[in-house]
């Protein structure tokens, strides 16, 4: 039955992505006679049974979407080529994420944080001041309770980085250097740093979070 099972999953597909809905009946005489038009609804019935009905879960764009409603226009100074550049770089991250298998068992909300991140690294300060991207990563943490600097995320910027490297034959830029990504290495080195290593000797990312803390409205992205 692997013939109607691709019947009944494009079918489903249909009705779920296009704006129009295909008839199963067509389907039946697409097949030349091999199943009927109850063959194809009872198909699409079990197969929404085994997948409990689990048919359209937040993805990668989706959280981007959400992500980026919470970054105001006056962080970048009203600037729409900014967040245009902002916005797409992100998206053909997401895109090119689909590809990879390991980035592909990842939480789509990690995806898109990850994105987002990289992309912003890639905006001059100018455009986009220090003190508003700490903002916006506060009101992700505060809405999602996601942490922009957690090893998830900066293991998916380094290969999103990477990706996006061998997609389009150059590197992202990545010159605000406010959110580096540590290279595995690295992170793993720090991770095993002895209990008398001073604080000070460590400016990455992982040190950042440990005060991504408001007071005041003042933003610290210095090291403990």
């Amino acid at each position: 039955e692997f013939q109607l099972v691709a019947m009944a999953s494009l079918y489903i597909a249909i009705k779920l992505f296009e704006p129009l809905a295909m008839d199963a009946g067509l389907l039946a005489q697409i097949s030349h006679g091999c199943y009927t038009e109850m063959d194809v609804v009872e198909m699409e019935q079990e197969i929404l049974t085994s997948l409990l009905w689990r048919m359209n879960g937040p993805t990668t764009h989706a959280f981007l979407s959400h992500i980026m409603t919470l970054l105001p226009p006056s962080a970048y100074g009203y600037d729409k080529p900014t967040a245009m550049t902002l916005l797409d770089f992100s998206r053909f991250q997401a895109e090119i994420a689909v590809s990879d298998y390991d980035l592909s068992l990842q939480k789509p909300s990690t995806m898109a944080l990850a994105a987002i991140l990289n992309s912003i690294e890639g905006i001059e300060m100018s455009l986009f001041p220090a003190r508003s991207r700490f903002q916006f990563f506060q009101l992700i943490a505060d809405a999602s309770g996601m942490n922009p600097f957690s090893s998830e995320v900066n293991v998916a910027r380094a290969r999103l980085l990477e990706l996006f490297s061998q997609s389009s034959g150059y590197e992202m830029p990545q010159i605000a250097n406010l959110t580096p990504v540590i290279k595995a290495e690295q992170y793993f080195m720090e991770q095993k740093l002895p209990n008398n290593t001073s604080p000070q000797t460590m400016s990455s990312p992982v040190c950042v979070s440990r005060h991504f803390a408001s007071e005041r409205g003042i933003y610290s992205a210095k090291c403990a």
